[in-house]
């Protein structure tokens, strides 16, 4: 086995392990009155009313309970946290981007005559820029290089563009090369927002080869989520802070990477948040963080 895989089994491994020992932990905690604290105890809840009624079909037991933390972890928690890392990255490499965003940010808040002090969901339609920004995030940052390591097999031997495909061959999609190829995304090195703009730059786009979730029925189940999530984890940060390296011995370099995780990550850096409203660009308000 080559290294990257060998890396990956260990990480699975890993994260299985820990999903093992939170079962356990919730077997031996688990309380007998009728409100469950999470999802680990509703379902160990379900496990033990089928047993009960000696339910023979029944998929709640303990392995399909540890596949599903798992893959709720590894689907729903180290991705998203893994394009945030990406997001400030590009801000940070684009400020003239991160300006664009703040100021149609800033426009909008003051025309609409908003109070609340969080950005919601129901503001995304009137944020178009912000939206073309993070789909350009997602795209470059491409951080499910291989279809997020899910895999596929054929059940029979097939022939594809004159290449013969042996009968349970383990098949991935590379969404890698779909987001760099320069026939659907001109110049694709380059961060640029506008290509998921209408040509008046007033709605969103979306590109027929713009697929970090997937297509089809294998989709990511979990893209609306995903998408809410960034949206306003990336609009209120965007919002409210300006970015900056606080070092030169941290450096951030959008080519820089490392795949030897479950997904493409960049190497870990350090910036700094500074408030927007402080017009001192006081020292003491600047909030380091290491991602």
């Amino acid at each position: 086995m080559r290294g990257n895989y060998k890396q990956f089994s260990k990480n699975f491994k890993k994260i299985f392990n820990f999903a093992k020992k939170l079962v356990e932990n919730h077997k031996q905690n688990l309380d007998g009155g009728e409100e469950s604290r999470d999802y680990i105890d509703e379902f160990l809840r379900q496990a033990s009313i089928d047993k009960k009624a000696n339910k023979m079909d029944s998929t709640f037991d303990m392995d399909q309970l540890v596949t599903s933390i798992t893959n709720l972890f590894i689907g729903g928690t180290e991705t998203t946290s893994t394009t945030l890392r990406w997001a400030f990255i590009f801000m940070i490499e684009n400020p003239d981007i991160l300006k664009k965003c703040q100021s149609e940010i800033d426009e909008y808040i003051e025309s609409a005559n908003i109070s609340t002090e969080m950005i919601q969901m129901t503001d995304k339609p009137f944020l178009p820029y912000l939206q073309a920004t993070i789909l350009e995030i997602q795209r470059c940052a491409n951080i499910a290089t291989l279809g997020g390591s899910t895999m596929h097999r054929n059940l029979q031997a097939t022939t594809l563009a004159g290449y013969n495909i042996p009968k349970d061959t383990y098949i991935a999609a590379n969404f890698f090369s779909v987001h760099v190829d320069g026939r659907s995304f001109p110049d694709p090195d380059k961060f640029d927002p506008t290509r998921f703009l209408s040509e008046d730059f007033k709605s969103v786009q979306r590109h027929p080869a713009y697929i970090p979730f997937s297509i089809g029925k294998k989709s990511c189940p979990g893209e609306a989520l995903a998408n809410m999530e960034l949206f306003l984890f990336i609009s209120n940060f965007i919002r409210r802070y300006n970015f900056y390296v606080p070092n030169q011995k941290s450096q951030i370099n959008s080519k820089s990477f490392y795949t030897t995780s479950l997904t493409r990550a960049p190497y870990d850096y350090q910036i700094s948040f500074i408030n927007r409203n402080d017009n001192n660009n006081n020292n003491n308000n600047k909030i380091p963080v290491a991602a």
